[in-house]
């Protein structure tokens, strides 16, 4: 969707409740920059840019809450894992979005985690979060530096 100043890049309901949705709003200059964007479904998109460099693959995900089935789950987190192998090798992959997590400040996870998280102990999304991250060799940046008390959010 174009706007005056910016472009919208959404994934999810068009109609209806538009009770999903992922989404990227960038400065319309970017546009030209914007090598790909795919609509995976409601809970995931992904946009490729161009840069100097090397090209970034950002992935945008709105995970199922921590109430929902497990079925579920799994299979959201084996469609992210699925869009984030399916990025060139090359690329950054930053992967980003509401998780509806909790990662917890256990000293084990603190390779992935860092030591700054809110949370004494890891949710059962969490722990999905903290295992996606450790295979991909990535981090959880949210608890890896740390905030003033006014900053963090429950």
């Amino acid at each position: 969707m174009d706007m005056k100043s910016h472009i919208l890049f959404y994934s999810g309901k068009e109609e209806g409740t538009r009770e999903f949705g992922a989404e990227f709003v960038a400065e319309r200059n970017m546009k030209r920059n914007v090598l790909d964007f795919k609509t995976v479904d409601e809970r995931m998109c992904l946009l490729r840019i161009k840069t100097r460099f090397q090209n970034i693959s950002l992935i945008n995900v709105h995970a199922p809450a921590e109430e929902k089935e497990e079925l579920e789950k799994g299979a959201f987190y084996e469609k992210v894992e699925e869009i984030y192998d399916s990025c060139p090798s090359s690329d950054i992959k930053i992967v980003l979005g509401g998780w509806n997590a909790k990662v917890g400040s256990e000293e084990i996870y603190q390779g992935v985690t860092g030591r700054h998280s809110m949370h004494l102990n890891t949710t059962n999304n969490g722990q999905r979060l903290v295992d996606f991250a450790a295979v991909k060799n990535m981090v959880v940046s949210s608890t890896c530096f740390s905030h003033k008390e006014i900053h963090k959010q429950i």
